[in-house]
């Protein structure tokens, strides 16, 4: 019996079957529903830092409207730190009939909640 340092727990070490582990590496019926996550494509893999020097004649660290259409509005700032466009997404939705009853604004509240929880789930899968 050995007692790990940290957390005073005891254990011991023992030496797994040969047949055991091969069991374990070709199993006779895996559950389908045993899975591997799908890739997240919002995780980024590339953490290289960025160092291109630019001559730009205008102060980039203050925002500026690059694109203002009714539909869209575009801003555009640098980070200052490692020389690339930073990204924030705002969503305004409207709908007339979201605010016909109470019934229509609690039922449009969840749905926002349950959209918001979604995108969420997308965006931070593993």
């Amino acid at each position: 019996m050995e007692v790990e340092p940290w957390f005073q727990v005891p254990y011991t070490i023992e030496i797994l079957p040969a047949d055991l582990l091969q069991q374990w590496e070709n199993p006779s019926h895996v559950d389908p529903a045993l899975t591997i996550p799908v890739v997240n494509a919002f995780i980024p893999h590339d953490f290289t830092i960025r160092t291109g020097k630019s001559v730009v004649s205008e102060d980039l660290s203050i925002p500026r409207v690059v694109l203002d259409d009714p539909a869209l509005k575009v801003w555009y700032k640098l980070d200052q730190t490692f020389k690339t466009p930073r990204a924030n997404t705002y969503f305004s939705v409207m709908c007339r009939a979201a605010g016909e009853s109470i019934k229509a604004v609690v039922l449009t509240d969840i749905y926002m909640k349950l959209l918001e929880h979604e995108l969420n789930e997308t965006i931070y899968l593993v």
